[in-house]
């Protein structure tokens, strides 16, 4: 049985292409098949259609965020569950599973089509294979996020023989849709990348667009969410050795109600979040006691918060708006490199990692280099400064759900709402988000099974 949802986005493929410019040339459905390079480019820059957007409800679930209950009232349905971590989140199709699933889609049109092309110069040649590997950069960054949502978590040595999600390789729709394993759906994310670092140049032009550079990024965040510390610690500072660029935070305007230009220097690869209302919330306010541990010459809480009377927002996207930056950064890259370190008993160069991050984030003059005994310490330290760093890039739920599995780092949340006390517990079922409802009905795939 065929998917609706990957049904309409074919369709939806084929006969927008994503930009007006490409509608206009192709007027037709008949002539709708790309027949250059240069076409399918336009497939994989069709920004409009979601393209470079990542889901952003798991946010909602994490310890990062609380709201008032005027501010829960507020919330659509979705949301409601989401924060109070609900059996039932869906109320028929969703943009969190929508969005990747339409990514995957564009990628595979591409892949499928750009075998069929007739190329003349190495020039061209070369073209495809940029455009061959952003595509396959797309898919694996779309099941990365599908997996990061509705699938338990990789284990290292297990058999990973749990439910996976659907793994759609053509853009062929008359195939019958099956969930794979977790250990199927991350091997396919891997060959991928894999396969798009033989294709792709080390730095492309724009930021929204995937490269060398990006692609070991992408390694790096996807083999620490695998807990393949020695691969993520790896891919990370081969990324950094592409461009190991901080922003030194003095040089920002804390007056500004959004410091962080878009694009800036330690951006690798540009993604946002889908727009759920919460995100934009006057209501939706950070963590107090998160908040409270930035101390005393730490630039990062008069550039990324701004203080309410009810409580504190956030704004240090790294967007230069208010669209939360869910991308693929160096800072990133130095806190995966750290942790990996410290977790193969180098303190030394974890803390080096650290340190040098965490000098450009310190009023001038003021930053004392941290120090720690011992690996165990430094991975603590590392661990919550990753929090702090990193708060609202969409890598929280995906922490929460690795570190859960380690009895010293794992934590449940708690809420209250309307005079209710709701509690997350670290390992729960829970962390899995249910397969949206429509999904269900049209594919027949398994659900999965909530509290």
């Amino acid at each position: 049985m065929k998917s609706l949802t990957y049904s309409l986005l074919l369709l939806l493929a084929l006969s927008a292409a994503g930009c007006q410019e490409y509608l206009d040339e192709k007027p037709t459905l008949s002539l709708l098949v790309p027949e250059t390079v240069a076409d399918l480019e336009k497939l994989l820059d069709a920004t409009t259609r979601g393209l470079n957007e990542t889901p952003s409800i798991l946010e909602l679930g994490t310890d990062n965020i609380y709201t008032t209950d005027a501010g829960y009232s507020g919330m659509s349905l979705v949301e409601r569950s989401a924060y109070t971590w609900q059996e039932n989140v869906y109320e028929s199709n969703a943009v969190d599973w929508d969005t990747p699933y339409q990514q995957i889609l564009y990628a595979n049109v591409v892949l499928d089509e750009a075998d069929k092309l007739s190329i003349g110069s190495q020039e061209e040649q070369n073209h495809l294979n940029e455009v061959q590997g952003r595509a396959l950069w797309m898919r694996a960054q779309a099941y990365a996020q599908l997996m990061n949502s509705f699938a338990a978590p990789f284990e290292p040595g297990g058999s990973n023989s749990s439910p996976g999600v659907p793994l759609h390789t053509s853009p062929e729709v008359k195939v019958k849709v099956t969930r794979a394993t977790v250990g199927e759906n991350y091997a396919q994310i891997i060959e991928d990348l894999e396969l798009a670092l033989d294709l792709l140049p080390d730095h492309s032009q724009y930021k929204t667009r995937a490269s060398r550079h990006s692609t070991h990024a992408l390694l790096a965040r996807v083999y620490l969410a695998m807990e393949e510390y020695g691969l993520a610690g790896a891919h990370a500072e081969t990324a950094l050795g592409f461009d190991n660029a901080l922003m030194d935070y003095n040089g920002l305007d804390s007056d500004v109600r959004y410091p962080f230009p878009l694009f800036n220097a330690e951006v690798i690869h540009h993604l946002e979040m889908s727009r759920y209302g919460y995100l934009t919330s006057g209501l939706t306010f950070v963590d107090s006691t998160l908040v409270n541990q930035f101390g005393e010459n730490d630039l990062r809480k008069e550039l990324l918060f701004t203080p309410t009377g009810q409580g504190v927002n956030f704004d240090g996207n790294y967007s230069g708006s208010r669209v939360r930056f869910s991308g693929l950064a160096n800072n990133e890259m130095y806190l995966i490199a750290a942790e990996c370190a410290a977790r193969e008993g180098d303190v030394d160069k974890s803390l080096t990692f650290l340190n040098t991050l965490l000098e450009t984030r310190w009023q001038a003059g003021t930053f004392v280099p941290f120090e720690a005994p011992d690996a165990e310490s430094a991975l603590k330290l590392i661990l919550e400064e990753r929090r702090k760093e990193l708060i609202f890039r969409g890598t929280r739920w995906s922490d929460l759900r690795r570190l859960n599995r380690d009895p010293r780092f794992a934590k449940p949340i708690q809420r209250n709402v309307e005079g209710e006390s709701i509690t997350l517990e670290a390992n729960s079922s829970n962390y899995l988000l249910p397969i949206p409802p429509l999904e269900i009905q049209i594919s027949g795939i398994a659900q999965n099974p909530r509290q």
